[in-house]
Parts: structure tokens; sequence; C-alpha cells
């Protein structure tokens, strides 16, 4: 199951911010977030909402609740498209199912 360390981790690098910069953003200090990024600490319900609201991602996905949910529906989109414009050379598809291989293989499923 995926952490939220991992989780606020991941979002910080994929919104290319420093730890620096998420913490002058949310008024915290480095030693603090570190903490959170390497899962010694958890954040309080109302820092969480905070880090939801800062990164505009569902605060369910920050606490690895909806991954399945995700992948669930990014499956379920790319059979609406295939049946909807066809999938001839396999890419989307192919793509899909790579994916899904990620996530499992990543979370050790």
């Amino acid at each position: 199951m995926v952490t939220i360390a991992e989780r606020l981790s991941d979002l910080r690098h994929m919104n290319n911010l420093t730890q620096n910069q998420v913490c002058d953003a949310l008024g915290l200090t480095e030693r603090t977030y570190i903490r959170y990024e390497r899962g010694q600490t958890k954040p309080d319900t109302e820092l969480l909402i905070r880090f939801s609201e800062f990164y505009n991602k569902n605060l369910f996905w920050i606490l690895g609740l909806t991954e399945q949910m995700e992948i669930f529906n990014f499956v379920m989109d790319v059979l609406e498209q295939n049946a909807k414009y066809g999938d001839s050379n396999g890419l989307r598809s192919r793509a899909c199912l790579e994916y899904m291989e990620q996530c499992f293989v990543a979370r050790g499923i």
C-alpha cells in the first residue's frame, strides 16, 4: 500500500518543487517536512487538507485510498476510446497494459 510519505514526495517531484519551496508555501519548517516525506511522522488532518489544496489533488489519493480506482478509471477510459475510435495498431492498449504493469510492480503486487 502506498504511504502518505510516498505521496507527498511524489507530488513534490511531479510539480518540480524543492522541499524548501513546499515549506515556504505551507509555512512549515524544512525539518518537519522532511519527517513527513520520510514517514517518520504523519501530518495532521488540517495539514493534509492544506496539502490537498496546495497540490490540487484529492485527499483520498494523498492518503493512498484511491489508487485502485484511478487504475480502473484509466483502463476504462482506454477501453472506451478503443471502442469509439478503434485501436488497429494496439498502441493505446499496449500503453494501458504497460501502465498497469508499472503500477502493480511498483506496489509489489
